[in-house]
């Protein structure tokens, strides 16, 4: 069953990548969720509450691959999927960062490789200072892959020299969980669907690892764990069982601190519109 979903997915044509260089222009009455992906496929994997956020809010969507893999012979292909990923998403689908072909993107080469590490970083920098974000979303420090942890590294880093201040974060998990989430947002079936489809579009990956069929398991444990450590113990399940767990910080300038007085949890029923009223109460 498995292996024919996965050949059935392999039958999406995937676009090839546009020559020009994406536009960053913003209005300014339309605030920016802005995605650093360790690789291709974790910008689908998260996208439950960017694509909330699109609907909802009125938000655009930018997503950077931070690596394309480190096989060489692949990234060609999977940056094509990731375009193809986003075009399903209605992301705009950022160029990768200056990464050299076949580097292994790892928190030791912060040290290792310290001028690659800073290029990489102020390339990060300049996207976020041009597309002004509303919110940046990343992996959590703790998410075990080292592309995950070092994805996590180089953001702050680049956050440190843009030297911005209060900028709201988005912290995501999928490798290990967080300790302490504190935003769980419903997943609806039509937004898992959508999500599965841009998932499946990364051929290179399914046919390895069809996450796309495994992502509604993934889903129903979000939930499972999120009601007791969003909503503490003995809270009484929601009318939903597909969610995504997030957490939620603001950058100080130096570090992370939490951003909500009180863990949240989002139902389709309430508009993210008043989660952002909240948000912005919070700040």
């Amino acid at each position: 069953m498995i292996q024919a979903q996965i050949m059935a997915f392999r039958k999406i044509k995937v676009p090839h990548p546009k020559k020009r260089k994406p536009c960053l222009c913003i209005s300014s009455n339309k605030p920016a969720l802005l995605i650093f992906a360790p690789h291709p496929d974790d910008e689908s994997i998260c996208a439950t509450l960017a694509l909330r956020l699109i609907r909802e809010a009125g938000f655009t969507t930018f997503a950077v691959p931070v690596t394309l893999g480190s096989d060489p012979s692949l990234q060609g292909k999977r940056w094509r999927e990731f375009q193809a990923a986003c075009n399903i998403l209605g992301f705009v689908a950022l160029e990768p960062l200056p990464c050299p072909h076949g580097t292994k993107l790892e928190p030791n080469l912060r040290k290792s490789s310290p001028r690659l590490w800073r290029s990489v970083t102020e390339k990060a920098a300049e996207i976020i200072t041009q597309a002004n974000p509303a919110l940046i979303c990343f992996p959590h420090r703790q998410d075990w892959h080292p592309a995950h942890i070092a994805t996590h590294i180089l953001v702050t880093d680049a956050l440190k020299l843009s030297q911005r201040r209060a900028q709201k974060v988005v912290e995501t998990e999928y490798w290990h969980p967080m300790k302490k989430p504190n935003l769980l947002v419903e997943t609806t079936p039509e937004v898992a669907s959508l999500i599965m489809t841009a998932i499946a579009a990364h051929h290179s990956q399914a046919e390895r690892n069809p996450i796309h069929v495994l992502f509604p398991a993934w889903l129903l444990e979000n939930v499972r764990r999120g009601i007791e450590l969003i909503g503490g113990p003995g809270f009484t399940h929601p009318s939903f069982f597909f969610g995504t767990l997030y957490r939620l910080s603001s950058w100080t300038g130096a570090r992370l601190r939490p951003l909500l007085p009180h863990p949240l949890i989002v139902p389709a029923t309430q508009s993210l519109k008043n989660f952002l009223t909240h948000l912005e109460s919070s700040s």
